[in-house]
């Protein structure tokens, strides 16, 4: 096992170039897909035809897009569910993504805080599940993590009695 340098900061102020982005996404890849208007190529029943062979990638897997960075589609959302999103398909998704850079010998790597980004993982747990994620990976290659943070991300937050939480516990507002 190699030392890994994590650097937390915000997604327009690259530390370094990365060999792959990972973003988060749902088992059909929905989030993902782009909300541009394309014509098709073919009938709406070939379409409906299409969807319906289509299977559904596995909660806490890695979908690898070629390109330059790599993407890394981290699956963590199954839409049929409510909440579409568990702290377990975070913590597989987050092992499958060290996994997948270190088989492809990478060397940097950028995160958003998976599972966060629609309200159904707290920052806070993030945070836990990623130091937990890194604590068990076994990097060899990979040199560098980018953790790409939105502004105010893991900052206090209020609970459902009115109180503002931090690290340091609750306090009153």
């Amino acid at each position: 096992m190699s030392f890994v340098r994590v650097i937390i900061g915000p997604m327009n102020d690259a530390p370094f170039n990365v060999d792959a982005i990972a973003v988060e996404d749902d088992t059909y890849n929905v989030l993902s897909a782009t909300p541009e208007f394309q014509v098709g190529r073919g009938s709406v029943k070939q379409a409906i035809e299409a969807l319906e062979r289509s299977e559904p990638c596995a909660l806490g897997s890695v979908v690898v897009k070629m390109g330059r960075p790599l993407i890394f589609q981290a699956i963590v959302h199954d839409l049929s569910r409510d909440p579409t999103c568990s702290e377990d398909s975070v913590r597989r998704a987050l092992a499958a993504i060290f996994a997948e850079a270190e088989r492809r010998t990478l060397k940097t790597v950028a995160l958003p805080p998976v599972g966060t980004r629609y309200r159904s993982l707290d920052e806070h747990r993030f945070l836990d599940l990623f130091n937990e994620a890194l604590a068990a990976a076994a990097f060899q290659t990979v040199e560098k993590v980018w953790l790409v943070v939105p502004e105010g991300f893991g900052g206090p937050t209020t609970n459902d009695q009115g109180l503002t939480t931090n690290d340091q516990g609750p306090t009153t507002t």
